[in-house]
């Protein structure tokens, strides 16, 4: 869906230098786009070239969602267009002009600060290793993009680490589910964790012993 929808947004612009057009040939003097190379996207992006209206448009309205403070609705010139983090809507104001490519800057931007909110309560549970967020952001449907975004914002706030996850991992074992080292390997290996990472949490607990 992402990428048919930044095709037709190419498409109206007919930016044939984007990678978003790579396998497209935008014919100017015929008034049409052409399949080349790359067919698959071309009924799903034709389709919506003629059903999806241009957004941009002027601020008339920014009101909250009814069932959470964190969400805002973005209307323009009195029609709903799109909802954006409460956080980022702080930046808008009644009168101020959107067009297309400050809209598509915005979305992205809330899709970053909405895999960030999902991630932040995953581990909210217990501890996680890097690939089991990027595993639960994938399943979410998470650009690659952001994934590498929110997995970069988290690491930066001390929120992920694999050496302190795997010593949690082993820790937590030994108290309240003992294995044997073996075990723990394979563990630690299921949720991604280095196999010099596992050492190091394994050394430690040797240690303490």
């Amino acid at each position: 869906w992402r990428r048919t929808r930044s095709v037709v947004d190419d498409m109206r612009s007919h930016r044939t230098d984007s990678p978003a057009l790579s396998g497209w040939t935008i014919a100017l003097g015929a008034g049409k786009t052409e399949p080349t190379p790359n067919r698959r996207l071309w009924p799903q992006a034709t389709a919506l070239l003629f059903l999806l209206p241009e957004m941009a448009g002027t601020i008339t309205a920014l009101r909250f969602q009814k069932h959470t403070a964190e969400r805002v609705n973005v209307f323009l010139d009195e029609q709903y267009v799109f909802p954006l983090s409460a956080i980022l809507a702080a930046g808008l104001k009644l009168g101020q002009h959107l067009s297309d490519d400050d809209i598509a800057t915005l979305r992205a931007a809330d899709d970053a600060e909405q895999a960030y909110g999902r991630a932040v309560r995953f581990l909210a549970y217990r501890p996680r290793s890097v690939a089991e967020v990027q595993r639960y952001l994938e399943r979410h449907g998470a650009p690659e993009e952001v994934i590498a975004s929110v997995i970069r914002r988290l690491s930066i706030a001390g929120y992920l680490n694999d050496a302190d996850f795997a010593q949690f991992w082993v820790r937590d074992r030994e108290r309240f589910n003992p294995r044997s080292p073996q075990a723990l390997r394979q563990e630690l290996r299921n949720k991604g964790v280095s196999s010099q990472t596992i050492d190091q949490a394994l050394r430690s607990l040797d240690s303490e012993d």
